[in-house]
């Protein structure tokens, strides 16, 4: 069955629409539908920076373009809902190597062709950045500056 998803052309649009498709995908910083049960079960809250969000519009609009709807509409899906479980599945992922700390507060979820790289906090995941697999290390390294 292809999946369902309406697009626009405006960054907004794209993420919009997709996020309605999903229902309840974590955008914009907003705190996931299931913020109540997570604060029960003790699985964390999780978040998204802004970087996250205009990168993840960035590559859908590039998805679109270059293999069609219905194989932007899975990629979406699959990311969305690795992003998902990190409210529970938070250290199943592997430490970024690029990011070393003691803590290893650095995670990140490796994708088909791109990185979700998170921060593990003792209240809540941040969702940092999603960068290409084959960045630049500078590039990676630099999404340790990103402050929520």
């Amino acid at each position: 069955m292809e999946p369902q998803c309406t697009f626009s052309r405006h960054s907004r649009g794209v993420v919009g629409a997709f996020s309605s498709h999903r229902g309840g995908t974590l955008l914009s910083g907003r705190r996931s539908a299931s913020t109540n049960i997570a604060m029960v079960t003790g699985a964390k809250e999780v978040i998204t920076s802004g970087d996250y969000e205009r990168h993840l519009v960035e590559i859908l609009q590039y998805s679109i373009e270059t293999f069609g709807h219905a194989q932007t509409c899975k990629y979406f899906d699959k990311m969305s809902r690795l992003v998902e479980k990190l409210e529970t599945d938070y250290l199943h992922h592997s430490e970024c190597r690029h990011l070393a700390a003691k803590s290893r507060k650095y995670r990140n979820i490796m994708l088909d062709a791109h990185l979700i790289i998170y921060r593990v906090t003792s209240e809540r995941i941040e969702v940092l950045d999603i960068v290409h697999s084959k960045s630049s290390i500078t590039k990676i390294r630099n999404v340790r500056k990103i402050r929520l």
